[in-house]
Parts: structure tokens; C-alpha cells; sequence
């Protein structure tokens, strides 16, 4: 299986979606048992290219065949959601998943800061960032680029970016051309 999840990665990689699809039908015709990663993989390929309710449809399926999740499975999810199915969607998952005992990462909170952000749900958003900080998850420069992005005025783009100096997180080149 790991073999097989390499592969799949890395025609992930490079792109190649039809060749993705392929190769995980073709797991199924050899009797390959696909596990969490494989899943994860899978599903993140499925968002990424433009498909993300086929990835509901896996982390379903997952869930159906046993299959032990992990944040990792979650975050796909909750961007996979949030993306077909909308942010409030999306955060209904999250607490979800809190509830299982999964504790969100860095990953999950930016991906629910940027769909907060790409909806137009800025208020929201800083909430939901001083949640992430309450719970002790540091922001990094990502978690910056969200709000970046969606800011319109530039006295709160500029307190922001001077917040994000303070805080220790420096900028990157996507900072600057958001």
C-alpha cells in the first residue's frame, strides 16, 4: 500500500489527474487495501482538482469501511466542505471533530480562517483567530496571509502586518503581492 501511495502522490504532484483517478481504480482491480493515507491523498487530490464533493464522498466512504482518521483526514474534509458545501458547513465539521478528540492543527485553522475570509466573514474570522490563539496555536505567516488577502482598507492591513512583525512571523513574497 505505501508503494501504491507514493505513486499516487506523485502523479498528484505533477498533476495528472486522469492519471490519479486511474491508478486508484486500478488499487481497487489489483485488491490493494487502501488506508488513511491513501484516502487522504486521494481526497486532497479531489479538491484540488475541482472536485472537492467527490472527497465527501471518500471521507464517507472511509468512515463506512472502518478506516481510523486523523486530523490530517479532517482538514481535507472541512476544506473540502467548506468549499462545496460552505464555511458554516465547514466550522458545524470542526467542532465535530473536536468533539471526537481530534485537536485541530495550524492546518485546520487556516484552512477555516481562509474560507471565513474568501466569504466575506472578516468579523468572524478575527474570532475564530483569537480561538486559535486562546488554544495556544501560534499563528505563522499563512495564518496571516487569510486576513492579507481579504482586507480591503489599508489602516487594517497595515495593523495587521505590523501586528504579525511584533508577534515574532516574518513576511514572505506572497505577503507582499496579495
Amino acid at each position: 500500500t505505501k508503494i501504491y501511495n507514493i505513486i499516487l502522490r506523485g502523479w498528484f504532484k505533477i498533476g495528472r489527474w486522469r492519471k490519479c483517478r486511474e491508478f486508484w481504480e486500478e488499487m481497487d482491480k489489483r485488491g490493494i487495501p487502501k488506508d488513511l493515507h491513501s484516502y487522504s491523498i486521494y481526497m486532497d487530490i479531489q479538491c484540488k482538482s475541482g472536485k472537492p464533493w467527490r472527497a465527501v464522498k471518500l471521507f464517507k466512504e472511509m468512515k463506512k469501511k472502518g478506516v481510523k482518521l486523523d486530523v490530517v483526514a479532517y482538514n481535507t474534509l472541512v476544506r473540502a466542505i467548506g468549499i462545496s458545501e460552505g464555511v458554516d458547513v465547514a466550522l458545524k465539521l470542526y467542532r465535530e471533530m473536536i468533539e471526537l478528540g481530534f485537536r485541530p492543527n495550524i492546518v485546520t485553522y487556516i484552512t477555516i480562517l481562509k474560507l471565513l475570509c474568501e466569504n466575506g466573514r472578516y468579523k468572524d474570522a478575527h474570532k475564530f483567530f483569537n480561538e486559535m490563539l486562546n488554544k495556544g496555536c501560534e499563528p505563522n505567516v499563512r495564518t496571516y496571509n487569510c486576513f492579507f488577502g481579504c482586507l480591503q482598507k489599508p489602516g487594517e492591513v497595515l495593523k495587521l502586518f505590523d501586528r504579525m512583525i511584533e508577534t515574532g512571523v516574518q513576511p514572505t513574497m506572497e505577503t507582499y503581492v496579495m
